[in-house]
């Protein structure tokens, strides 16, 4: 809006003295009329510089949008079930050389880090589980 308004002043004055200088140059004598006046170089314009940008809420409008857990839900309850079977099978059929204590904070860390994968697939709004 800054620059709109010089640029805008500027057109009406080139249409004014365009406007002006139509008149027949030759109906005017040449001893009345005046002198030549050497125009001064212009000065140099100021640099133009952009206004900040602000944009302002406008009154009343609200937007709501509404995230839809269902697809990562569903994902994560299928790999915990899954991840569940799995420690179920491993505890009736415990891996070879394994201590029952190892096998227990194996399983702890695994469902940990199922759980922390889908806490941050929720704060995303993914529709699937993030990888690993």
């Amino acid at each position: 809006m800054s620059i709109e308004r010089p640029i805008l002043f500027l057109t009406i004055l080139a249409v004014t003295a365009a406007c002006g200088s139509t008149g027949d140059a030759a109906a005017v004598p040449a001893a009345s009329a005046p002198p030549p006046v050497a125009a001064a170089p212009a000065p140099a314009p100021d640099p133009v510089v952009a206004a900040p940008v602000v944009t302002e809420r406008a009154p009343g409008v609200s937007l709501s949008v509404r995230w839809d857990s269902g697809p990562l839900d569903r994902e994560y309850r299928q790999q915990r079930n899954d991840l569940d079977a799995v420690h179920a099978r491993e505890r009736s059929h415990p891996r070879e050389g394994e201590t029952a204590d190892i096998r227990s904070r194996r399983q702890a860390q695994e469902s940990q880090t199922l759980e922390l994968r889908y806490k941050r697939g929720k704060a995303d709004h993914a529709r699937g589980m993030p990888p690993q």
